[in-house]
């Protein structure tokens, strides 16, 4: 869409396309000047945005947060009613722990018409990453028989703000566009103390089943008490061990019903003594290190042929009840409603209420010994025993974490810096949080950023400016209406429309004042319309022409730590980051995958991943653009002893020994003797090998340069 915009500094051709066609990434201020891709880019990164703990507002709004925050995952009553049941999934007093709350509703408006509001404790669509539920005063003291009104809200998600109704994701971060020796291309270097700021919230579950051919052993017990699994509320310990479980042996007297004395493999008594130590043949199941249990779901049938101990039994029975307890409740709950005497016999049921109440009534009835019903998970029956355990745990941002911000500037995090060691900018008074690379706006045709920092920087120094002000001339009339002249003459450099919004708005000097308080207390916090008339130039040039928006000559640590300034001039201002899903798992770097047979990683299945105490998933970190490089500046024969770690299985068996066994994991002399364990024992180049044979050609090798470690392979025709 051209259309050519005038004004008093300059006269432009805006060639650029109109916000309101970007589809998801109009919410973004100023972006009608990125590349199409790089739009297309952040349209689906907005989808990837995790929850962290440092969510704040961005400073310039696009005027969609209002509607988003209608959208979020969260709880609202339905339409008016009254409250007639309060259930709980788990006793409140267990540990101290909550619990997921359900609440049976009847309708104000159609009485005789019941429904159910689910309040859980958390939310999880992911694989693993969720967040926990804010739950809202009127959901803290909510009691039976109280009447609720249509939009009431009742628990909403940390990216929602409850006063205002705005959505809030991502952080706003002191931003350094400049060259930086931590980190090229997309990596970046952040303050080490904004960790906890970019982390969020990991939510698993682990279903665990046994009693026909395992058991679980005595892992958090003692001599005395049978305890195979922790209690909801406790933390799992540092090996992240949930719970093990034993194969029986299905020849031994195991199998006499009339017997509670299973035996392992025919030979040893299994009591609470002589199962309190792991065997390398047990089953590992694995939860996350330091995670907290949050849910303990656990389902008992009555098979004939069980192996459980009666005292393994207490523990399980305990949860099992409190399940089947939750089910009694609902049941009993629906009784009431279809009382003839004080209930409705003509009762109707949301299709969300029938549905539960079908599920509590069949789970009731399979719970029960004798019971004909038999519950089926898949085309398999479920074990005598199955515990659902699901824990949480903070994943802390750390290197190899990705970010980015609205404009599609995607970074990787390569270094974590102490606040000390971040540039420094003496004349406005900002630390940058974060350093990325200055010529990355250029290389991504993403000026929108740029344009956002402009106007941040020129709130931030704005704000100084008041303050100054207040301490120079004090707290007066003339104070004020200095101050509040400078405010709209900034909303108009970005966004006049919005100036003369807020200038309507501010009808008394009363009003004018509290804006000026604000500001002066918050700094700049601004919306501007998604169809903006003004080009980025245009409002760049404004820009510079009554605020000062120039870079200064920073101060940063060097690698010496000598304390050292920037011969250029660099701008450090904030800037709007998301923390992406692509969050970085420090048990990747010590990921042994399991192979196939022609020496190429498989993908665990969904066992394997449960029960496995070391991942067992390949990482691809050497792709061919890393072999290019990696070949044009190391030895010859270093990218061959890369590749063979991995896929001869006999030198990965001898590294993983060697980082188990040195005394410095991070300082091995050799971790591979190749006098021992040739380059040429690698399932791929034996795969290869064998059918360029059969093709008339053989692969040899010789040593490069007098050295063992750096091998050659050269292909030559049989009759050479």
């Amino acid at each position: 869409m051209d259309r050519i915009i005038e004004t008093d500094e300059s006269k432009w051709i805006n060639r650029s396309m109109d916000p309101r066609l970007h589809g998801s990434s109009s919410r973004v201020p100023f972006s009608q000047g990125d590349s199409p891709s790089r739009r297309d880019m952040v349209a689906s990164q907005l989808s990837q945005v995790l929850a962290t703990f440092g969510n704040t507002f961005p400073r310039i709004m696009g005027g969609q947060e209002k509607e988003l925050a209608t959208y979020t995952h969260r709880v609202v009553v339905p339409f008016e009613c009254v409250v007639k049941n309060i259930i709980r999934t788990h006793p409140k007093t267990h540990n101290g722990f909550e619990s997921d709350i359900i609440l049976i509703i009847e309708s104000m408006d159609s009485f005789g018409y019941f429904d159910v509001i689910e309040v859980p404790y958390s939310h999880c669509m992911d694989s693993q990453f969720g967040y926990r539920y804010i739950k809202t005063e009127l959901m803290k003291k909510i009691r039976v028989n109280d009447i609720l009104n249509k939009g009431d809200l009742l628990a909403h998600s940390p990216n929602v703000d409850p006063d205002s109704g705005l959505y809030k994701s991502g952080t706003g971060l002191n931003v350094a566009l400049m060259g930086s020796l931590c980190g090229v291309e997309d990596g970046a270097c952040i303050a080490e103390d904004l960790k906890p700021i970019l982390s969020t919230v990991c939510i698993k579950k682990v279903t665990i089943p046994f009693g026909t051919h395992s058991i679980p052993i005595n892992l958090f017990g003692n001599h005395e008490t049978y305890k195979p699994f922790m209690d909801v509320g406790d933390y799992i310990g540092d090996d992240g061990i949930l719970a093990v479980t034993r194969k029986t042996d299905s020849l031994s007297d195991a199998q006499n019903p009339n017997q509670r004395r299973p035996s392992l493999l025919g030979m040893s008594l299994l009591d609470a003594t002589s199962l309190m130590e792991i065997d390398t043949s047990d089953t590992t199941w694995v939860g996350a290190p330091n995670a907290r249990i949050i849910k303990m779901d656990v389902i008992r049938t009555y098979p004939k042929n069980s192996n459980m101990l009666t005292e393994t039994e207490e523990q399980l029975a305990q949860y099992a009840d409190q399940k089947l307890m939750y089910y009694q409740q609902l049941v009993r709950a629906y009784a009431t409603i279809k009382d003839p005497i004080n209930g409705y016999v003509d009762a109707r049921l949301s299709p969300r209420l029938s549905t539960m109440l079908e599920r509590a009534g069949s789970m009731i009835a399979h719970c029960t010994p004798k019971s004909p019903v038999k519950l089926m998970r898949g085309h398999e029956p479920v074990d005598e025993w199955e515990v659902t355990i699901t824990f949480e745990y903070e994943l802390n941002s750390a290197e190899g974490s990705k970010y980015t911000d609205a404009n599609g500037g995607k970074v990787i995090g390569v270094t974590f810096l102490p606040r000390s060691a971040m540039p420094y900018d003496p004349v406005n008074k900002v630390h940058a949080d974060m350093v990325m690379l200055d010529q990355a706006t250029g290389n991504r045709t993403n000026p929108g950023r740029d344009i956002y920092m402009a106007v941040t920087a020129a709130g931030h120094r704005l704000k100084n400016e008041i303050n100054a002000l207040a301490d120079e001339i004090g707290i007066c009339d003339e104070y004020y209406e200095r101050a509040y002249d400078r405010i709209i003459e900034l909303y108009e450099c970005v966004d006049p429309r919005y100036a003369n919004d807020v200038f309507t708005v501010h009808t008394t000097q009363a009003k004018r004042n509290a804006h000026v308080d604000k500001y002066a207390r918050h700094g700049l916090y601004m919306a501007t319309y998604y169809d903006l008339k003004m080009s980025n130039t245009d409002r760049l040039l404004r820009l510079r022409e009554k605020f000062n928006i120039r870079g200064e000559r920073v101060q940063f640590v060097n690698y010496n730590g000598e304390l050292e300034t920037t011969e250029e001039e660099v701008l450090i201002a904030e800037l709007h980051m998301y923390t992406l899903e692509k969050a970085a798992d420090k048990s990747t770097a010590v990921s042994s995958p399991e192979m196939q047979h022609f020496g190429i990683p498989a993908n665990p299945n969904t066992l394997q991943k449960k029960t496995s105490l070391y991942p067992e998933y390949a990482t691809r970190f050497f792709g061919e653009a890393e072999a290019n490089a990696t070949v044009s500046i190391t030895p010859k024969g270093t990218l061959s002893e890369i590749y063979d770690r991995g896929f001869n299985p006999t030198a990965h068996v001898e590294m993983m020994y060697s980082i188990m066994m040195a005394e410095n994991p991070m300082d091995i002399d050799c971790a591979v003797d190749r006098d021992m364990i040739p380059i040429a024992g690698g399932r791929p180049l034996a795969t290869s090998a064998h059918m360029l044979k059969i093709s008339g050609k053989n692969i040899t090798f010789k040593k490069i340069n007098g050295h063992n470690q750096h091998y050659a392979g050269l292909v030559k025709r049989n009759d050479d």
